[in-house]
């Protein structure tokens, strides 16, 4: 029973992390086309309280419940091909976090140098990894 709730739990924060993954780079976009400094003044509270109160907290909520649930069939998951790929395009997902957190940085900073076009591209980077973290678990082709 526990590890059903392991998952509801796991489940539910990947879910929240990704709405952050997801629109944290929407608002670079916002941010980097902008030349009002209203605008860059109340995007920048946006972004801090995204990254500060819902990304942070539901990464390591993931990262928590992931670890239980692997704990509770350690030897199941080190078998498995599909799992190793589905580890390797998490820590994929974790370094794109804090590559969120750096440019988070630097526009708190004032010296953001990138384009609204590099953060739009940016933004399919969660998706792919998603996919790719999907086809893992569920068809688990290898």
């Amino acid at each position: 029973m526990i590890y059903l709730w392991l998952k509801v739990l796991h489940q539910f924060s990947m879910m929240a992390w990704f709405a952050g993954l997801w629109y944290l780079p929407r608002l670079f976009v916002y941010h980097a086309e902008s030349n009002e400094t209203a605008v860059h003044a109340q995007l920048q509270i946006m972004m801090a309280k995204l990254y500060r109160y819902i990304m942070l907290p539901a990464l390591c909520f993931v990262l928590i419940s992931g670890l239980s649930l692997f704990y509770l069939h350690t030897s199941l998951y080190l078998k498995a091909g599909w799992f190793h790929t589905k580890v390797t395009m998490v820590l994929l997902l974790i370094a794109y976090h804090f590559r969120c957190r750096w440019h988070l940085s630097a526009f708190q900073k004032e010296k953001n140098i990138y384009s609204g076009l590099y953060f739009r591209v940016l933004n399919e980077v969660p998706t792919i990894l998603l996919l790719i973290i999907l086809i893992m678990v569920i068809i688990q082709p290898i």
